[in-house]
């Protein structure tokens, strides 16, 4: 599965690894709140489909996996408990496509597993240290997403032995290698959608203004989870 998504992986890397550097809260707050459905759809799914031949092997973790709940207690903490978030075409798209995977051939969303969770596993711990820097926090409210309770490295291994020693026959294999490489596209789609959102445009031209003073600045959270892909996919 690592081997299938390397060329399509690096090609995401390296695109939203072009200057889009987090320079706001309402930025942060945007990427979060992105990211927010699919994990939770991806966490609903897997408790629908705790009897599932292999997507049953993955449930017992979900106590461990579960993200969501972080990611909305983050979006609240910088867009406040009564700020709607705006509806999000490519969210809604990549969510439909979630849903027809997990009624048409669920085995396919294994890939989605593997890709989504093994990144924020990876590379989890590095996100909240940098967030935490750049936005200044004392604590870590705003920074939920990436709290871990069971040590990533433990969960991270947990994970690919279940992957290692899950029966998949050889059909089963090639739809999981194919689906793949799409983890990646949609999650670029998403990037598009950012850069064409206000919240984009205004860090960025803070960053234009200030681009002298700044010493430290972080990766939005879609590049940081892309980087941790990347890093997953070499352990």
């Amino acid at each position: 599965m690592r081997e299938s998504t390397k060329r399509v992986h690096d090609h995401s890397t390296e695109q939203l690894k072009l200057g889009l550097i987090l320079t706001s809260k309402p930025l942060y707050a945007e990427t979060l709140s992105l990211f927010l459905p699919i994990y939770a759809f991806l966490e609903e799914a897997l408790e629908r489909n705790k009897d599932h031949p292999q997507l049953g092997l993955l449930y017992p973790l979900l106590p461990e996996l579960e993200r969501a709940p972080g990611f909305e207690k983050d979006v609240e903490f910088y867009r406040g408990k009564d700020v709607i978030i705006e509806k999000s075409v490519p969210v809604e798209e990549y969510v439909a496509y979630l849903k027809e995977l997990e009624e048409t051939s669920p085995v396919a969303l294994l890939a989605w597993y593997y890709h989504m969770y093994m990144a924020i596993f990876a590379g989890g711990f590095i996100i909240k240290k940098t967030v935490m820097k750049t936005m200044r926090l004392s604590s870590e409210e705003g920074v939920q997403a990436f709290v871990f309770e069971t040590p990533p490295n433990r969960v991270r291994d947990n994970l690919k032995q279940i992957f290692n020693d899950m029966n998949l026959s050889a059909a089963q294999e090639e739809i999981v290698i194919r689906e793949g490489p799409k983890v990646f596209m949609r999650n670029d789609a998403l990037m598009e959608n950012l850069r064409g959102g206000v919240a984009f445009r205004n860090a960025e031209a803070d960053c234009c203004r200030f681009i002298t003073q700044v010493t430290v600045a972080v990766v939005i959270v879609l590049v940081a989870i892309s980087i941790a892909m990347m890093q997953a996919s070499k352990a």
